[in-house]
């Protein structure tokens, strides 16, 4: 059975959100709380799978200091947290000190299901909306350091795992080609490996 924490002050927003988990999953255990004090003290909070978290702190250090505090409590259990904040130095922070998955606000509904389901496996998610955002602050221009839109998204497949020849026949370029924008995609982020890139790029 899938135990799942729910902390959110607005008991409309946990009410809904009840709604979509118990209709996607078979008799999930949901715990809603409206914060992580009262969390703590109920005895449901034990044994979680996941927790999900509405921050809606004005400051980036309180947002910041309560996920730590989840984490630290809770160590081990993947985070989910959802806000309104398209800033992807944000988004960074988060997923530096342990949250598995970033939603906003707007998406939550539509995507909280396939987050869950990814922070399970093990992996990070990210929304539609701030992977957007995410790979925007990768692209610009050839001498500012940043990606243009072709090696970006040829910096998403090989941040995948994907193999040049993988990319070159998906994008159809000669694999000369991918190999060339590979180097580049290195070269301009500061890194020596698919490993080292998947590590600088989002996971999207």
């Amino acid at each position: 059975m899938l135990t799942i924490a729910l902390i959110d002050e607005n008991v409309l927003t946990r009410l809904a959100l009840t709604m979509v988990l118990d209709s996607c999953f078979e008799n999930p255990q949901i715990t809603e709380s409206d914060s992580l004090t009262q969390l703590l003290k109920l005895p449901t909070s034990l044994g979680l799978d996941v927790l999900v978290l509405g921050n809606y702190y004005r400051s980036k250090k309180e947002a910041l200091n309560t996920i730590a505090a989840v984490i630290q409590e809770y160590p081990g259990v993947p985070l989910i947290v959802y806000d309104k904040r398209m800033d992807y130095k944000m988004t960074d922070l988060y997923f530096k000190i342990g949250v598995a998955g970033h939603l906003l606000n707007q998406h939550v509904g539509s995507e909280i299901v396939p987050c869950i389901k990814a922070v399970l496996s093990g992996k990070h998610y990210l929304c539609s909306g701030l992977s957007r955002t995410v790979l925007d602050s990768f692209v610009g221009s050839e001498n500012n350091g940043k990606l243009t839109i072709r090696e970006a998204e040829v910096a998403q497949l090989i941040a995948q795992g994907k193999k040049t020849s993988w990319i070159a026949t998906s994008l159809q370029r000669k694999p000369s080609t991918i190999s060339a924008t590979k180097q580049k995609i290195f070269r301009k982020l500061n890194v020596e490996s698919a490993v080292e890139l998947s590590k600088v790029l989002p996971k999207l």
